[in-house]
């Protein structure tokens, strides 16, 4: 477990500054729709607070923020510094999240904190996914959602095999190239391919205790918007 941690902050840190550039390019761009989504299903409240759990360089954060005129504060946790610099770096406009080290299995703020969470492409990351989720469980308010967007296995079968023969190929390559770090892309598209199809990750869900669990395929199934909520 430990070793995977160190092994993804290195990974992250090093591609950090090509990761936003990367997302966009390597999804043609569709991964800004898929995160407006999410952010719509987080149903942001006034003077509400917000946590964007392995927030990244964040873009969920910054959409947050800039869909709400009322006060709100949301708080961007990642593990990996070097990304949430880059981050603050390319969205120094406007109003700002407040960024947060840390590591992800043991979130270091109290229980009920806060009115929501999101997640985006980051949840598959954690050593242990279950103690995360339990984690971010504990931190939510009563009432409060999760929205976890991530990419998935349950793809339209007409479109499967050119989008395995992308994430195989085409990503590793290209991600590789142009972020000097091949074996970084190498292991996103293997998490890719390992993570939980939505039935396996709604188990996780009500496991770590959410209820009212559901979720939304976006674009063929290659991503998903999984919702729970702590009752």
């Amino acid at each position: 477990m430990e070793n995977k941690k160190k092994f993804v902050k290195e990974k992250f840190a090093s591609i950090a500054e090509k990761y936003d550039f990367l997302n966009t390019l390597l999804s043609f761009g569709i991964d800004r729709r898929w995160r407006r989504k999410a952010v719509e299903n987080l149903c942001v409240q006034p003077g509400g607070n917000y946590l964007d759990f392995c927030a990244g360089t964040l873009p969920l954060s910054v959409a947050i923020l800039k869909n709400v005129r009322d006060p709100i504060k949301v708080v961007s946790y990642d593990f990996c510094r070097e990304m949430l610099v880059c981050g603050r770096q390319k969205h120094s406009k406007g109003n700002q999240p407040e960024l947060i080290v840390g590591d992800g299995e043991k979130i270091s703020f109290k229980d009920n904190s806060y009115d929501g969470a999101i997640v985006g492409f980051g949840i598959r990351n954690l050593a242990n996914m279950d103690k995360g989720l339990s984690e971010v469980f504990r931190v939510l308010k009563s009432g409060s959602k999760l929205i976890v967007l991530d990419f998935s296995n349950k793809i339209n079968p007409i479109i499967k095999p050119f989008y395995q023969f992308y994430l195989e190929k085409v990503m590793p390559l290209m991600g590789g190239i142009i972020s000097g770090d091949r074996g970084a892309y190498r292991y996103l598209a293997d998490s890719i391919e390992s993570f939980p199809k939505p039935e396996g990750f709604k188990k996780k869900l009500l496991k770590a205790g959410f209820n009212h669990v559901y979720c939304i395929p976006l674009t063929f199934g290659i991503a998903y918007i999984h919702v729970g909520t702590k009752g």
